[in-house]
């Protein structure tokens, strides 16, 4: 899964939808944001930070519906700037 998106001001957030599968491994990635992951049920999944490639990896933990929510990198930004996201399987 490969996204883009804009900010319209750096207090915007915005969210994206996905089905995951349990026990899978998985890796996400965005330009020009901050990545929050939420499980079926709204809580935030740990992200494990990988330094060489600047991805982020985790272990869903359980099958179902899970939210990306994005936020900029720059909160009191006040012009559009363009972000990007991407979900893959380990």
């Amino acid at each position: 899964m490969n996204v883009t998106g804009v900010f319209e001001l750096g207090s915007d957030v915005d969210v994206l939808s996905f089905d995951l599968e349990a026990s899978r491994t998985y890796v996400v990635r965005g330009d020009r944001t901050t990545i929050r992951i939420l499980d079926p049920l709204g809580a935030q999944v740990a992200l494990a930070y990988e330094w060489e490639t600047g991805d982020h990896t985790f272990t869903a933990p359980s099958s179902g519906a899970y939210a990306a929510e994005l936020k900029s990198q720059q909160p009191y930004l006040q012009r559009e700037m363009a972000w990007s996201f991407s979900l893959r399987e380990q």
